[in-house]
């Protein structure tokens, strides 16, 4: 089968798997921020990036997305579909510089029925653009190294679109300065020439959101991030979620274990690919990141993590195609697929459900109720389950919410005790705001007629006076 044929069989494996369940897990986490901002004007939504931590690449492609398609749940993560399809080509075309189609393919599977590339091939936010950078960004540096080929241009932009997409960009800049300086000896004068260029590029190309990057660098220092404490246990516990879970993670060892075994002493080695390479990247940069997180502030969760399931995976076929093998045993590697299919989640569990929340607010509400909820950034949440054209009209989303009877508040003393029943929408408001005394207030002035509590610890309280 031809590597053309190849590809169009995993476009559509892709699409197949992750079509259908655009639809089946809500709009929930950061999803309703990006697609509140991108709907507006690009003139009106360019101030968020001077204080908030997003760079403006995503929503600069969302905004045009959303001018064709909408904003529906499925048009809006279509997007990341079409991403994660250029994705899978490029890490498709990077595993045949080393290996045979099967193990090409082997790698794109991986990437296709992991648990966390999947909701980020489907996620309405930039992860997924993030990967795709960072996966041109190995391919074409290997090549500047290992091939002294002529791609300091596409390497330059590639940095530049990297920062553009996501602040942990610059980590990776830093890594391809490291691991520049850790191949010396691969070094000729055209190679350190090519790299000065690279550099150059991607700087020219950044310099007119530079500032915003050291702004944000800044306050990440000085005032951190919504991520909390890293511990050491994290090392392990992310490094799990690479492969799923446990289960799959010892699939893979025993696999390797039983292959070791099979192989014959006097086998031909198969042609050895850079694991050097891949383990470099994975392994530097996941360490780099977790002490940053113990020694600044941290950013080690598999959220920002998720990109280096690319240089794993790398490192996992690599080790599978380099083990020497009979032919009567070269289907077992292909058998790591299983775990990984079982363990993907087709639909993914992001713990939120808050389409079923808004839905339970709306049955709960009478005439005489007033919602009120905390903290007050979930109205965009919110807004989108409740009424898409409240949603859509972002310059008045605020007063037709409120209009509607739902009230953002961040403290108790913003309540109004003199209202006849209350509804109080707790989206663990004590992580945002410690001793806001919503709960309290309500407590000592009302009766707590019903409660219910939806995934990730949100709780609607439904309180009426005595």
């Amino acid at each position: 089968m031809s590597d053309r044929k190849i590809i169009l069989g995993l476009i559509i494996l892709q699409l197949a798997i992750c079509l259908p369940a655009l639809n089946q897990f809500p709009i929930a986490l950061d999803e309703p921020f990006s697609i509140f901002h991108s709907q507006q004007p690009i003139q009106e939504f360019w101030k968020i990036f001077e204080h908030g931590n997003n760079p403006p690449l995503h929503f600069l492609l969302l905004h045009g997305w959303i001018k064709l398609f909408g904003i529906s749940a499925f048009a809006v993560r279509s997007l990341s579909v079409l991403v994660s399809l250029v994705s899978l080509v490029y890490l498709y075309k990077f595993g045949r510089k080393f290996w045979r189609k099967e193990f090409a393919a082997l790698l794109a599977g991986l990437f296709i029925f992991s648990r966390f590339s999947h909701l980020v091939a489907m996620e309405a936010r930039m992860y997924g653009l993030f990967t795709l950078f960072f996966i041109l960004i190995i391919y074409d540096f290997y090549t500047l190294i290992f091939e002294d080929k002529r791609v300091y241009i596409r390497l330059g932009i590639w940095n530049a679109l990297l920062l553009y997409s996501h602040y942990l960009g610059g980590v990776i800049v830093l890594m391809e300065i490291i691991l520049f300086i850790a191949y010396y000896k691969k070094w000729t004068r055209s190679k350190v020439k090519h790299a000065l260029i690279t550099m150059v590029i991607g700087v020219v190309l950044y310099l007119p959101a530079l500032t915003l990057f050291l702004n944000r660098a800044t306050d990440y220092k000085n005032n951190g991030t919504w991520v909390g404490k890293t511990e050491w246990s994290d090392l392990w516990v992310n490094f799990i979620k690479f492969f799923n879970n446990e289960l799959t993670f010892f699939s893979v060892i025993g696999l390797l274990i039983v292959l070791y075994f099979t192989r014959k002493k006097n086998s031909e080695h198969a042609t050895l690919s850079p694991n050097h390479y891949f383990s470099s990247w994975f392994f530097g940069t996941y360490f780099m990141l977790f002490f940053i997180s113990i020694i600044f502030q941290p950013v080690f969760i598999i959220r920002y993590t998720q990109f280096l399931s690319i240089p794993l995976y790398l490192m996992i076929i690599g080790v599978f195609a380099n083990l020497p093998q009979e032919k009567n045993v070269r289907f077992l590697p292909f058998l790591i697929l299983i775990p990984f299919i079982f363990s993907m989640k087709p639909i993914p569990d992001l713990n939120r459900n808050t389409d079923e929340l808004v839905k339970y607010v709306i049955a709960q509400q009478d005439k005489t109720s007033t919602i009120y909820f905390c903290p007050p950034h979930y109205l965009t949440t919110i807004a989108y389950h409740y009424d898409q054209r409240f949603f859509s009209a972002y310059k008045n989303t605020h007063s037709l919410m409120e209009q509607a009877g739902f009230i953002p508040i961040d403290s108790g003393k913003k309540l109004n005790m003199k209202l006849n029943e209350i509804i109080y929408v707790d989206f663990e408001s004590e992580l945002l705001y410690p001793g806001n005394n919503i709960l309290h207030e309500l407590n000592s002035h009302y009766l707590l007629a019903e409660s219910k509590t939806f995934k990730g610890g949100f709780t609607v309280y439904t309180y009426k006076k005595d």
